[in-house]
């Protein structure tokens, strides 16, 4: 019984001994080929090759060989003629670098634009467009081809955007460094409108060398502005964002990332200190309510204005919440009903909230008709003076325009009602210090921010 028992277990052991020499043999290779290192594919001198691909052909813009070495710069400039699949937006430019993969980069860029054209809306005649906005073709003049340089030897994988490819029946392993073409720094003041009239367009290539960090900061760039063109984000606003972030100097950029982060913080304070301040609310005494509807009305001319004249999303969003913000505070500080005139025509009507004094009603009408004597004449007076000497883009642009001049040349003076209500009653104590504070400091902000950030224009100069 003992003997068969020992036979059985070597025979067990003789199997298992050949199974793992096996096993040893079939993964060895693969053990001695991990340990070889990565070596860069590319040398020098490395020929590129750059075509003008169209639907139906391609044709060759720029051949040379460039000396892969750290920092190397080459330019080219062409002259193109301008033909159908330029004006249609289907020609690209096509970059073959010698053992790296082909690249296809689009030469035009496609923004939705105001067909409106400025005019003395006394004096000349409105020309009809079919519609406000339409599609306009821009030429990308300038072009740039970078490649990391790289001639480091990876024991390990090469890093995440580099192709490479293990060895295989002894040869070396290598990889190939990435190469991107970026136009990053063009926005569409640096671009050219293409019109029938086109006959020739410049195009300026320039390659480079890069390194591995500034590759990826290139790559990280790109696909952030693409993932917001597909988001539907507008190139005026991209190019926004680029003008502020890529094409400004570093110490203003970081300036930039501090007042972003400390205006943030500002505007949610002043929100939040508001919101609490009318939430709480139950007593109207002291409280202005002319001053809210004006400023209510003002807020909402405001953003009108912004959106008429195509300001950044940047800067209308925050307009537009603070209209919602105001309109609620007229939810709280009155009595709002809704009847209906002949049974089917609502009508919304409202009444003071019985905490709202007769003493502090009788102030608060006596400071809005000596600011209202002041106001509309200047009103008026701006409205005539800008409807004569400025170029408008009509009634409307106009009318909003001249509104928006007299609220942002007296924004403080709009304050005068709640100011002669404290006087009158000789206290501040039912006003939102904190929320007042913020928005001063805000508004310091905002003037830095003009620097980088397009702001709209009060009318059109001759």
């Amino acid at each position: 019984m003992t003997h068969r028992l020992s036979f059985s277990n070597a025979t067990v052991s003789w199997k298992f001994m050949i199974i793992s020499l096996l096993f040893i043999t079939w993964i060895s290779p693969s053990i001695q080929e991990e340990k070889l290192p990565f070596k860069n594919l590319l040398n020098e001198p490395l020929r590129i090759k750059i075509y003008f691909s169209e639907p139906n052909q391609k044709r060759l813009l720029w051949i040379t060989d460039i000396d892969y070495q750290p920092n190397t710069v080459e330019e080219k400039h062409l002259t193109i003629p301008v033909d159908e699949a330029i004006l249609t937006g289907v020609a690209s430019l096509v970059v073959e670098i010698e053992k790296c993969n082909n690249e296809t980069f689009a030469l035009t860029e496609e923004y939705l634009e105001d067909t409106r054209s400025p005019r003395f809306l006394l004096f000349e005649k409105e020309i009809p467009k079919l519609t406000r906005y339409e599609k306009r073709r821009f030429w990308k003049p300038k072009i740039e081809i970078k490649l990391v340089y790289d001639n480091k030897t990876y024991m390990d994988k090469p890093p995440k955007y580099y192709q490479y490819s293990r060895a295989k029946e002894g040869r070396q392993p290598y990889y190939r460094p990435p190469f991107l073409i970026s136009d990053a720094l063009l926005v569409k003041e640096d671009m050219i409108h293409l019109d029938e009239s086109t006959t020739t367009l410049p195009l300026n290539l320039t390659f480079q060398t890069i390194d591995e960090a500034e590759y990826d900061h290139l790559y990280v760039t790109r696909a952030t502005f693409q993932y917001y063109k597909d988001s539907g984000i507008s190139g005026k606003d991209i190019d926004d964002l680029k003008q502020t972030f890529l094409k400004t100097p570093s110490y203003i950029r970081n300036s930039i990332y501090a007042i972003s982060v400390l205006h943030v913080i500002l505007d949610l304070l002043a929100f939040g200190s508001d919101i609490r301040f009318w939430w709480n609310r139950t007593d109207m005494e002291g409280i202005s309510i002319r001053s809210l509807f004006w400023e209510s009305f003002f807020q909402i001319i405001i953003f009108l204005f912004l959106v008429d004249n195509e300001a950044s999303v940047f800067v209308s969003i925050p307009a537009f919440i603070w209209c919602i913000l105001d309109v609620w505070k007229l939810t709280r500080a009155l009595k709002w009903k809704v009847r209906f005139a002949y049974g089917v025509i609502p009508v919304v009507t409202y009444a003071d909230m019985n905490s709202y004094e007769e003493e502090t009603k009788e102030y608060d009408q006596t400071a809005v008709y000596y600011l209202s004597v002041v106001i509309f004449p200047v009103i008026f007076g701006y409205s005539v003076y800008s409807l004569i000497y400025h170029r408008h883009y009509g009634w409307y642009s106009w009318l909003l325009s001249s509104l928006a001049f007299v609220i942002y040349g007296s924004g403080f003076i709009l304050m005068t009602p709640q100011l002669f209500i404290n006087y009158k009653l000789k206290s501040v104590a039912h006003l939102p210090l904190n929320k007042f504070l913020y928005k001063a400091l805000n508004t310091f902000i905002d003037d830095a921010f003009a620097f980088v950030i397009k702001m709209p224009v009060l009318c059109v100069d001759t």
